[in-house]
């Protein structure tokens, strides 16, 4: 064996034992993960999973934190080392101000972004209790396909507005309040509304936060009359 090879034989071996000492004295970093949304403290299994194991593959706290970073709904990221085996990632999430017809969301600073890789994940991330998010899922359902039959376009918006309450808006410029009582009797409410017949009427907003009334506002009819 010539000495050139043994040399390079010499060095590789070296080189193993130096990485398996390095690796012995500085394991993988311990993850702790916490997304906070709007001041609360959310536990996101996925989130945690999928930056531990690139912490167990090795990546730095730089590439943990890139990570992090890339996901659509995420506004910020602070890491910091803890100690040699320990790190704690603080995911900030947007604060959702508007859904879009597409499922996407509109952030406070208008940023357009998604929620989540993961169904599972999508009643943690919107600053919504589950069954609130389940219901919001129903009434803009339920308001997309009333909307293409009555004759009102399609459903652009649905956002909760803090005054008024859940909020309709449609692409043909009808507006629809619902205020903050129950959804499902106001929809039942609209749904009587749309099945007459007030094709003249042409609605510019709907009101519908009102006890046990509701009020229509019909847009400005075009070349009429002075």
């Amino acid at each position: 064996m010539s000495g050139s090879v043994l040399a390079v034989l010499l060095w590789s071996a070296g080189l193993g034992l130096a990485l398996a000492l390095w690796l012995a004295l500085h394991p993988p970093l311990s993850v702790v993960v916490e997304v906070e949304c709007c001041g609360e403290r959310l536990d996101i299994d996925a989130v945690t999973r999928s930056l531990d194991r690139l912490a167990q593959d090795g990546a730095s706290l730089r590439e943990l934190h890139d990570h992090a970073l890339a996901a659509d709904w995420v506004s910020s990221v602070q890491t910091r080392l803890e100690s040699l085996e320990r790190a704690r990632i603080v995911l900030r999430v947007h604060r959702p101000e508007v859904r879009l017809a597409d499922g996407g969301m509109i952030s406070a600073s208008g940023r357009i972004f998604r929620t989540a890789e993961t169904p599972q994940d999508l009643p943690l991330l919107i600053t919504l209790p589950g069954d609130d998010v389940l219901e919001q899922h129903r009434i803009f359902r339920q308001l997309r396909s009333l909307g293409r039959s009555a004759g009102w376009g399609e459903l652009g918006r649905l956002r909760r507005d803090r005054l008024e309450g859940l909020r309709a808006e449609f692409d043909s410029g009808l507006r629809i309040v619902f205020g903050v009582g129950d959804p499902a009797v106001k929809l039942a409410r609209l749904h009587r509304f749309a099945s007459l017949d007030l094709e003249r009427l042409a609605p510019e907003e709907i009101r519908l936060d009102y006890d046990r009334a509701m009020a229509v506002r019909p847009a400005p009819q075009q070349g009429g009359a002075p």
